[in-house]
């Protein structure tokens, strides 16, 4: 037997939006970021981690409106796809730093050589 009294409604499940937002957010800045910070090898892992969260994040946004605990699901998906853009992105910028570090040497001209005392023929300071 049911308790409920007739004519009742039952109340609204509460939805919790936050994961599908963080996802999205994450997926974005995991790009976004790239073009700003991609000089620093340090950096990368920041931007694996931003990417990852987005995924990871995504995906949870996606499971809980399926489920009817969230109504974002467009926007858990959204932050699903930009984490997966900007692990690949991120990988992509990594491994042509890589390849052009390797080229490169390692030397780079910094418009200083031969102006520090003491090298290439310089008087000692």
């Amino acid at each position: 037997m049911s308790s409920a009294v007739p004519g009742q409604v039952d109340a609204p499940k509460a939805t919790s939006n936050t994961v599908g937002v963080l996802g999205l957010v994450c997926g974005i800045l995991s790009i976004v970021a790239l073009f700003t910070v991609f000089i620093a090898v340090a950096s990368y892992a920041f931007l694996y981690i931003l990417g990852i969260l987005g995924v990871v994040l995504g995906r949870m946004g996606q499971s809980k409106a399926k489920n009817g605990l969230a109504t974002n699901g467009g926007m858990a998906k959204a932050g699903f796809i930009t984490g997966i853009i900007g692990l690949a992105f991120t990988t992509l910028f990594l491994l042509g730093y890589i390849f052009i570090w390797s080229k490169v040497g390692g030397v780079v001209d910094t418009g200083l050589n031969g102006l520090v005392c003491g090298t290439e023929g310089q008087p000692a300071c």
